[in-house]
């Protein structure tokens, strides 16, 4: 710029021009924090708001059942029995080896021991076979753990997932006594091999679950209950033959209805039978029959139902005997009937005898017109 240019420059212009510019930002300066004072007071009062509402909901927080909830969310509790199958294989496994290498280890001591039998060294042949005695001993409980090992996954594969399940069921199905099964169950749950695990007062079921085994209990407690109080006999029951005694008794176990309502026809009936044979001098050979045959042989078939009809498994020879039984009953009820019938037939006689007696003295007396017509005059 030359001379003649700032001479040329107009300051109080340019001062003007500055002074208004210097307004300008700090009017909107001041108008912008007062914006964002605004919009922080609002920020402010919204994050107050949401923090009351926060603590109201929280009042009752537990960060420990918080966290509790989580992990039953992610890492959710299985229910019914549970173990590992593949793990109680590998045990098995372990165990043999193990058992194989004590039994091992027990005939190479033996070899010692008689090698220092041969050099008179007494001392050292004690020690030594004490050792093989020991190792067999160790090698025999090896194996015993190796067959409930693989016992216990033989189980588990029916149990697993299950609420609960049958002692006669797993003796089913690994092909063991009830007894055994029961036995190597405690010692499964002792190992906690298979966890869960809880037996029915009567050793008979197992429950995983603890509101079904309390349901079970209680109907345990209340059939040894019933079971405990004496049972009210019929008036006559001391007088009462064995064999119809063993009917009734039998029938109180019966589950079906309708071979249950035939087995208390039945026993009626023999009863009337017994009862009339008492009136009989000479019984015809019938009624000899059905005391010494018929009615034990009643009774037999009878044992037989029930005791089959509580079997927790069905099979072709077990649906047989549960269709035949009750099939003959009505057989039974029908030769009853009319052996009862029979032994009323001397009875049918004197009475017809004495009715027709009766109608002849009423006739010669005039007291009837004819023979089944009265006078109505008398």
């Amino acid at each position: 710029m030359n001379k003649n240019g700032w001479d040329d420059f107009n300051f109080q212009k340019f001062d003007r021009q500055m002074n208004q510019l210097q307004s300008f930002i700090e009017q909107n300066i001041e108008m912008g924090l007062g914006r964002l004072g605004n919009v922080l007071e609002n920020t402010g009062r919204q994050v107050e708001t949401a923090w009351k509402e926060t603590e109201n909901e929280l009042q009752d927080f537990s960060v420990k059942d918080t966290v509790t909830n989580v992990i039953k969310k992610v890492f959710p509790k299985k229910e019914g029995f549970q173990g590992n199958k593949y793990r109680l294989k590998n045990n098995a496994t372990g165990y043999k080896a193990g058992a194989w290498s004590f039994l091992g280890a027990g005939a190479f001591c033996i070899i010692i021991s008689m090698m220092q039998l041969i050099d008179a060294d007494v001392e050292g042949v004690f020690f030594t076979f004490a050792a093989a005695i020991g190792f067999a001993i160790a090698g025999f409980f090896a194996f015993r753990a190796a067959k409930l090992s693989l016992q216990a996954s033989r189980y588990f594969e029916l149990m697993e997932g299950k609420k609960e399940c049958s002692v006669e069921e797993l003796a089913i199905y690994t092909e063991t006594h009830p007894h055994i099964v029961v036995r190597q169950l405690q010692q499964i749950k002792d190992k906690n091999w298979i966890k869960n695990i809880v037996f029915s007062p009567d050793k008979s079921r197992i429950f995983s679950d603890i509101s079904m085994y309390e349901k079970a209990a209680a109907e345990y407690r209340k059939l040894i209950k019933q079971q405990s109080q004496p049972k009210s006999d019929p008036p006559d029951a001391q007088h009462e033959p064995a064999f119809l005694k063993e009917i009734r008794t039998l029938n109180e176990t019966v589950q079906d209805p309708v071979v249950h309502e035939k087995v208390e026809k039945i026993y009626e009936i023999a009863q009337n039978i017994y009862e009339q044979s008492k009136e009989i001098q000479t019984p015809p050979s019938t009624l000899k029959k059905f005391q010494n045959y018929y009615l034990p042989t009643t009774v037999k078939l009878l044992r037989v139902y029930t005791e089959i009809d509580n079997q927790p498994v069905d099979g072709v020879n077990i649906e047989t005997i549960r269709r035949d039984i009750p099939s003959i009953l009505d057989t039974l009820i029908q030769a009853y009937q009319i052996l009862l019938d029979s032994l009323y037939a001397n009875m049918a006689m004197d009475v017809s005898s004495e009715i027709a007696v009766l109608k002849d003295m009423l006739a010669q007396e005039g007291l009837a017109e004819n023979e089944n017509t009265i006078r109505p005059d008398l």
